[in-house]
C-alpha cells in the first residue's frame, strides 16, 4: 500500500513538474492556478493565486483545499461548494457558476471565472485536480453597471398600479367620440412561485428581463404596470381596436418564447391576455373587474387569425 501511495506521489509530482512551463507557454501566468493531491490536499499555488487568496503556498501546502477556499454565488448568497471535491468525485472537468465569488483570507470578496480539471499521469491515471481561477471583477462591474441601466430604463416606465388607474380615469374623463384605446391584461402563471422559490434577487431579475419584454413590444407613449404578483397592466392610449390586438399578439409571442433562466435551471410562464376597447364614460375599475368581454386568451386566439 505504501509503494502505491509512493508511485502516485510520483506520478502527481511529475504532473505539477509540467504545470509551470505550460502555464507560461499558454499565457496563463495571470489565471490563478491551485493543485490538490486526490484527497484535496493542496500541493501547488502560482504567485497568482497566492495574490488571490492571500496566502503563500508555505502557508497552505497539504492543508485541505475547502479549509481556506470559500466559493459563494453573490446573487444568492449561496455556497457554491467545492469544485475540486466535485472535479474528483465525477472525474471530469467542473466550471464555476456565473456568478461565483471566493472570498479571500482577509474576507475581501472577489468576482471569479474558472474550472477545476482532474489531472491525470502518463499512464492516464486521476492523481490529483487542478483549479484554475480567474479574477473577472472589471467584467462583473460592467455586467452589474449594464443591468442596473436596464432595470433603472425599465422602472422609468413602470408605473405603479394607482398610476395606471389615474392616468385611465384622466384620459377617459377626456375623451371624446373620436377617440380610441385600450386595455391589455396579461396574466402570468409561476412569477409568484419563482419568487418564493428562489429568493427576491431572482424575483427582481425576472420583473426587469419581463418589463424589458414588454418595452420591446410597446409604444413610447404606452403605459405599463404590474398590478399584482401575477398581472401586467397595459394602456394604450390613441390605438384602434386592430392595432391593439397586433400589440397583444406581438407580447404573447415574446411572452410565449420568453424562458427565465436562475440556479442552472429554464423556466417558461404562462400566459394569458385579454384585450379591452375603453368606452366613453367607463372606469378602469369596470375593466379591471372583468365587466368589459376578453377578446383573447392562449386558449382563443381567433381574433389574431
Amino acid at each position: 500500500m505504501q509503494i502505491a501511495s509512493h508511485n502516485h506521489q510520483t506520478d502527481l509530482d511529475a504532473v505539477l513538474a509540467s504545470v509551470r512551463p505550460t502555464q507560461a507557454l499558454l499565457g496563463l501566468n495571470q489565471d490563478g492556478m491551485i493543485a490538490t493531491d486526490t484527497w484535496g490536499r493542496i500541493r501547488y499555488l502560482n504567485p497568482a493565486a497566492e495574490r488571490l487568496m492571500g496566502y503563500t503556498l508555505d502557508q497552505v501546502h497539504e492543508r485541505p483545499l475547502n479549509s481556506i477556499l470559500t466559493i459563494f454565488n453573490e446573487s444568492t448568497g449561496q455556497s457554491s461548494g467545492d469544485p475540486v471535491a466535485r472535479c474528483l468525485e465525477s472525474d471530469s472537468v467542473v466550471a464555476l457558476g456565473n456568478h461565483d465569488t471566493v472570498v479571500t483570507c482577509e474576507g475581501e470578496e472577489v468576482p471569479v471565472a474558472g474550472t477545476a480539471s482532474p489531472m491525470r499521469s502518463s499512464a492516464g491515471v486521476t492523481v490529483g485536480a487542478l483549479l484554475v481561477l480567474r479574477d473577472v471583477t472589471p467584467t462583473r462591474l460592467l455586467m452589474r453597471r449594464i443591468s442596473y441601466d436596464v432595470m433603472e430604463k425599465g422602472r422609468g416606465r413602470l408605473i405603479s398600479a394607482r398610476q395606471f388607474h389615474q392616468r385611465v380615469e384622466q384620459i377617459v374623463h377626456g375623451m371624446t367620440d373620436l377617440h380610441q384605446h385600450a386595455l391589455i391584461f396579461v396574466h402570468l402563471e409561476g412569477v409568484p412561485q419563482i419568487d418564493e422559490r428562489f429568493g427576491g434577487a431572482a424575483g427582481d431579475a425576472l420583473l426587469s428581463q419581463l418589463t424589458q419584454r414588454f418595452l420591446s413590444v410597446l409604444r413610447e407613449r404606452d403605459s405599463l404596470a404590474r398590478l399584482d404578483t401575477r398581472e401586467f397592466g397595459v394602456f394604450l392610449e390613441h390605438c384602434p381596436r386592430r392595432q391593439a390586438l397586433w400589440i397583444a399578439d406581438q407580447l404573447r409571442r415574446s411572452l410565449r418564447r420568453f424562458r427565465f433562466q436562475w440556479g442552472g435551471q429554464r423556466m417558461s410562464l404562462g400566459v394569458k391576455l385579454e384585450v379591452l376597447p375603453i368606452a366613453k364614460g367607463a372606469s378602469s375599475d369596470d375593466y379591471h373587474d372583468g365587466l368589459a368581454p376578453a377578446l383573447q386568451d392562449e386558449e382563443d386566439p381567433a381574433p389574431y387569425a
